[in-house]
């Protein structure tokens, strides 16, 4: 991969051999069940702690420069197999074995934070994944456990929350990556996935009012809620809803409690454009 492409993946190499080995004992691994897809694999600072301890690990590398660096420093290991390409169009299900339980750890992409974590809260790879490990920015780890209320508490801290349970392990300094970022990282796991049966509610209608809602949040509930029509918007508040409170207020039981009443009244089609709820910096750790 040219220069010009790595530089704009912004990619922050995890030098701390400490980190690393902090995040890979967290994950108190079993080489008898443990299948790990490791995103972003870049220069192998966390493979080298994992490829001992897991019974197979799929490293995924964009940079094929980087891919083939992991090859070979890897090749003694059989149980590791190096993958060229983006994570976020991976078939998870292609990359599974039977019998194991599929666990997902990375230092990945700041530009592509939101992306990847929508994208193992789907769904399709909750069903898959037993727990997800994840390097992010200081800010967005923050904001995935947010409470409601606060200025951090958005669309990634409900869906987080309602469909899995979140926890911030610990934090990383700048010090720790090479080119150095301007921000601090935090290890955050995702766990106890909730699947689409367990919720009750209509899952595609409940992203798309946490996107319409959210897209105004300093605005009554009312207001990211109009594209559901009047006599909707009227039904809600005879069962109680209080269409002045503001998207921040409601708890992620409220949001799903929500869907469940809007579903309740009927075809909802027309939705509205997607609200993006992406981290503020862009980067990449390898």
């Amino acid at each position: 991969m040219r220069k010009t492409v790595r530089r704009r993946l912004g990619q922050h190499f995890l030098i701390d051999p400490v980190a690393a080995a902090r995040l890979v004992d967290s994950l108190a691994l079993d080489p008898g069940q443990d299948l790990v897809v490791e995103i972003g694999a870049g220069r192998g600072a966390l493979t080298e702690f994992l490829a001992p301890r897991c019974g197979r690990l799929v490293a995924v590398e964009l940079d094929y420069q980087l891919a083939a660096g992991l090859s070979q420093k890897f090749r003694e290991y059989s149980h590791v197999s190096v993958v060229v390409g983006d994570f976020l169009k991976q078939e998870l299900q292609d990359l599974c074995s039977p019998g194991m339980r599929l666990r997902i750890v990375g230092n990945i992409p700041y530009a592509i934070t939101s992306a990847i974590i929508l994208r193992i809260l789907e769904p399709r790879s909750r069903r898959l994944i037993h727990d997800v490990t994840l390097t992010v920015q200081r800010e967005v780890a923050e904001r995935i456990v947010a409470k409601p209320g606060s200025k951090a508490y958005g669309v990634l801290s409900v869906l987080s929350q309602s469909l899995a349970v979140p926890e911030v392990l610990f934090g990383i300094p700048p010090r720790a990556f090479r080119p150095r970022p301007s921000v601090s990282s935090a290890v955050v796991r995702w766990g106890q996935f909730r699947q689409a049966e367990e919720l009750g509610a209509d899952e595609e209608l409940f992203r798309r009012l946490l996107r319409s809602a959210f897209g105004q949040r300093r605005k009554m509930l009312r207001n990211g809620l109009l594209w559901l029509g009047d006599a909707r918007l009227r039904a809600l508040e005879a069962l109680g809803w209080d269409l002045n409170r503001r998207p921040e207020e409601l708890s992620p039981e409220e949001w799903l409690q929500l869907a469940r009443d809007v579903s309740s009244l009927g075809s909802t089609d027309v939705g509205p454009a997607e609200a993006e709820d992406a981290p503020a910096e862009s980067g990449a750790h390898g």
